[in-house]
């Protein structure tokens, strides 16, 4: 479904929490990154629970907001990162990027384990 959908265009092979995670930990390594030359990826709406469904399944709420919260940390680590990319800071501020999207990461994988729970795998 959509939701699943939404956590693998972020958690899955080449999806924006991961190549935030190794854009940041590349600026460990150096103060200029390749990636401060790409484009900022597109974010992705946050989603819309409609309200009985919040209300039948709190899980599924929760999983939802787990979900929207690692998008908006997703979103604005990208901004973190190009900002910093522009400003020259970028290496300075690779640990706490890394932190901030391990969260991200770590929100999605947690929405995954309630989505799984809802829908009884």
């Amino acid at each position: 479904n959509a939701l699943y959908g939404l956590i693998g265009q972020m958690n899955g092979p080449g999806g924006q929490a991961y190549t935030l995670r190794e854009s940041w930990g590349e600026a460990l390594r150096t103060n200029q990154p390749v990636s401060c030359s790409a484009r900022e990826p597109d974010a992705p709406a946050p989603y819309v629970l409609p309200e009985a469904d919040a209300n039948a399944s709190p899980a599924l709420a929760e999983a939802v907001g787990l979900i929207n919260d690692g998008l908006e940390t997703v979103r604005l680590g990208w901004v973190d990162f190009f900002f910093t990319c522009a400003s020259n800071t970028v290496q300075q501020s690779a640990i706490q990027g890394q932190l901030n999207v391990q969260k991200a990461i770590d929100n999605f994988e947690l929405a995954r384990a309630l989505l799984d729970t809802v829908a009884g795998n």
